[in-house]
């Protein structure tokens, strides 16, 4: 399967070298930068967040997590990225919300977290809390998926101030929902945060 470089800010389009968020969204964006390991529209990469999330195929997070880790390792020279201090990142996965993890039964972000972490030797903690039960943001378009999900997440109370979080999710699309957190974690007094998913679509 084709792995993606992702060489332009996540929420414009604007061509860069890192996948950084350009000057000009860094005024109103938390996200300092965001890393598209695929795309979702590739038949691989698709059918396999989709066993994993719906079909409940513990395994492969593993095979999603190792997807993560040969991207990273096609990411890290840029030279955005050296300035994130990138060896310091606490790596930390977008929660869900008790009552669909107690339905799924796990959650597939930490899964890819977990094994991206020990993979590359960095902290890993769970920093956010999804304090809101709302509409899965597959089912709601750009709009909808922004306002959705305002006010969802809280921070864990570990100790912050100043450190470089890595988030990690197995999808974005418009990158609402990695926004918010971003935006929980900064105003907890995180310095960069950046995030990298399995997929774009």
């Amino acid at each position: 399967m084709p792995l993606t470089v992702n060489t332009s800010c996540f929420f414009c389009g604007k061509i860069n070298s890192s996948g950084a968020t350009c000057p000009d969204c860094a005024a109103s964006h938390s996200l300092d930068g965001v890393f598209v390991s695929c795309e979702y529209s590739d038949k691989i990469v698709g059918q396999l967040i989709k066993k994993l999330k719906y079909s409940f195929a513990r395994e492969l997070g593993d095979v999603l997590g190792e997807i993560v880790c040969r991207s990273w390792t096609k990411m890290i020279t840029t030279e955005e990225f050296h300035r994130a201090d990138r060896h310091n990142f606490i790596v930390t996965p977008i929660p869900l919300h008790k009552k669909r993890l107690n339905w799924r039964g796990f959650n597939q972000a930490t899964m890819i977290a977990e094994y991206f972490a020990k993979r590359f030797g960095l902290e890993y903690k769970d920093l956010l809390i999804r304090t809101k039960y709302k509409t899965p943001q597959a089912k709601l378009g750009g709009a909808q998926r922004k306002e959705n999900i305002i006010g969802c997440f809280a921070g864990s109370g570990k100790e912050i101030t100043g450190k470089a979080i890595l988030l990690i999710d197995d999808v974005a699309t418009t990158g609402s929902t990695l926004e918010e957190a971003a935006k929980t974690l900064k105003s907890a007094g995180a310095g960069q945060v950046w995030a990298i998913v399995a997929a774009k679509g």
